[in-house]
C-alpha cells in the first residue's frame, strides 16, 4: 500500500473519530439538558414503573421514547423503591414486628361538638380576705383555734391588751380641754375600728378599762390560715404592714379553673356557658358561665387557663376538689380539614413530621412527609396542609419507622430530605 493511501485512510479514521465525537457529545449535552427525573407511573397490577435505556440507566422517564444518548428504544423496568432516598421499603415481616399500621385520612363532614376539659376547684380570688389585729397590743386570746372554722363578720375572734388603747382612752379624761389631743385620740380609735363613743363616758374612777378588748371579724367564711399565737404582738402601723390574724375565704361562692390548649382557645369568651361536673358528687351537674379567661399562655407547655364562678351555698364543693367541663362549641364555618391522630406526628424543632405509605408499590413503602397542624381537639389534629384526602398515614409505631429510616440513611424527621416531598402538598 502507498503512502498516499495509508495518509488518506488516517485522515479519514481522524475525521470519522472528530465527527462521533461531535455527535456523541452533542446528545450528551442534550441528554444533560433534558434532565429527566425519576419519575413513576403505575399500571394496572399497582405495580411501580418507569422507562428507561439498557445502555444508560442513570436516565428514566415516565412515558416511552429514545435515549437522548444513544437514541435506542426505552424499556420498562420496576422502579426500585430501596434506590429511592425518600423511600423507605420495608418486608410485611418487619412492619408486623415493629407494629406499623396505617390508616386513610379522612376529615370531610368530621367536626366536634363537644369540648372535654379538667380542672380543680379554688377559692375565690376576690373572696378571699386577710384579718387583721387593727388594735395594736399583746393578744392575750385567741377565739380560733384551727383552720376549717367558719366564722360570721362581727364575731369576737381574739382579746388585745394594748397599752396604746389606755392612753388615748385616758386622754378623754385627763385632756379635755385639748381639742387637738381629743381629736387625735379620736381619729386613733376609728383607725382601729373603735368607736370613740364607748369611751368618752366612762367611770374611770374604777380603773376597769385598763384590761384587754376584744377585736371583731371584718369578714364572714372559713379560716384557711392562722399567723398568730397567743401572747405575740400586734401591730397596726401607717407605714409598714398591719398584723394579719387570719385567712379567711367565703366559700359560698367558688371558682373552676381549666386548663385549655392555645388552638381551643378561640372557643373561649367571657360570659360562655358550661356545663360543670364533680366526680365528688355524682349525679349532680352546675351550669356556669366563664368569669375570667387567662391573658396569657405557658411558653413551656402551650396551654392558658380560664375560671368558672360556681353558686356553693350548701358548702359541698372544697379548694382542691377534681372538675370536669363539657362544653357545646360552635361549628366553624370554614370547610372541614383533614383529621389525624395525635399518635401519627413526630416533632423536630417547629416542624411537625409524619410517615405515609406509598401504596403505588406491593411491598410496604413509606415516605416521611412534613405537614401543617391546625387546631387539636382532644387527641386528633387537624391538617392544614402536607395531606390529601385518601393518602395513607402511619398511626401505630412511627418512632420505629423514623428509627429504622435514620438507620438506613432515608429520609427521616432529622433528615432535611424529609422536607422535599411537602413542597407538593399544599
Amino acid at each position: 500500500m502507498s503512502k498516499v493511501n495509508v495518509l488518506a485512510i488516517s485522515i479519514a479514521i481522524f475525521i470519522g473519530w472528530i465527527g462521533g465525537y461531535n455527535y456523541f457529545n452533542a446528545q450528551a449535552e442534550k441528554a444533560e439538558e433534558w434532565n429527566v427525573p425519576a419519575g413513576i407511573s403505575c399500571s394496572d397490577d399497582g405495580k411501580s414503573v418507569v422507562f428507561s435505556c439498557a445502555m444508560h440507566p442513570q436516565l428514566t422517564k415516565s412515558e416511552k421514547g429514545a435515549c437522548p444518548i444513544c437514541g435506542m428504544a426505552l424499556t420498562t423496568s420496576i422502579n426500585k423503591a430501596y434506590q429511592n432516598p425518600l423511600k423507605l421499603s420495608l418486608s410485611p415481616a418487619a412492619v408486623a414486628i415493629s407494629n406499623i399500621e396505617a390508616i386513610p385520612v379522612k376529615g370531610k363532614g368530621v367536626k366536634e361538638k363537644e369540648l372535654h376539659l379538667q380542672g380543680m376547684v379554688e377559692a375565690a380570688p376576690e373572696r378571699v380576705y386577710q384579718q387583721i389585729a387593727h388594735l395594736p397590743g399583746r393578744i392575750e386570746q385567741l377565739y380560733i383555734h384551727e383552720a376549717g372554722e367558719y366564722i360570721q363578720k362581727g364575731q369576737a375572734i381574739a382579746s388585745v391588751y394594748s397599752k396604746e388603747l389606755i392612753a388615748v382612752i385616758e386622754a378623754f379624761e385627763y385632756s379635755k380641754h385639748s381639742e387637738s389631743v381629743l381629736r387625735s385620740a379620736e381619729n386613733n380609735l376609728l383607725s382601729w375600728k373603735l368607736s370613740p363613743e364607748r369611751f368618752k363616758n366612762m367611770d374611770f374612777s374604777k380603773k376597769d378599762y385598763r384590761t384587754a378588748v376584744d377585736v371583731y371579724a371584718d369578714f364572714s367564711g372559713v379560716i384557711t390560715q392562722i399567723y398568730v399565737k397567743e401572747g405575740a404582738h400586734a401591730t397596726n402601723t401607717h407605714m409598714g404592714h398591719p398584723t394579719v390574724l387570719f385567712d379567711i375565704a367565703d366559700l359560698s361562692s367558688v371558682r373552676a379553673k381549666f386548663e385549655i390548649h392555645e388552638s381551643q382557645m378561640r372557643h373561649i369568651r367571657k360570659g360562655s356557658t358550661i356545663n360543670v361536673a364533680f366526680p365528688a358528687l355524682p349525679g349532680e351537674t352546675f351550669t356556669a358561665k366563664v368569669k375570667q379567661i387567662a391573658p396569657s399562655v405557658n411558653a413551656q407547655t402551650g396551654y392558658g387557663s380560664f375560671s368558672v364562678s360556681i353558686d356553693n351555698e350548701e358548702g359541698h364543693l372544697k379548694p382542691g376538689m377534681l372538675a370536669m367541663a363539657k362544653m357545646n362549641i360552635q361549628e366553624s364555618n370554614e370547610p372541614s380539614q383533614l383529621k389525624i391522630p395525635r399518635s401519627a406526628v413526630l416533632w423536630t424543632g417547629d416542624q411537625s413530621i409524619v410517615y405515609i405509605q406509598n401504596t403505588a408499590f406491593r411491598t410496604p413503602v413509606y415516605e416521611c412527609r412534613q405537614v401543617q397542624l391546625g387546631e387539636a381537639m382532644q387527641d386528633i389534629y387537624s391538617i392544614r396542609a402536607g395531606l390529601e384526602e385518601g393518602e395513607w398515614v402511619v398511626i401505630s409505631g412511627v418512632k420505629r419507622l423514623d428509627a429504622i429510616a435514620q438507620l438506613e440513611n432515608k429520609a427521616n424527621m432529622m433528615d432535611q430530605r424529609a422536607f422535599v416531598l411537602s413542597n407538593n402538598k399544599k
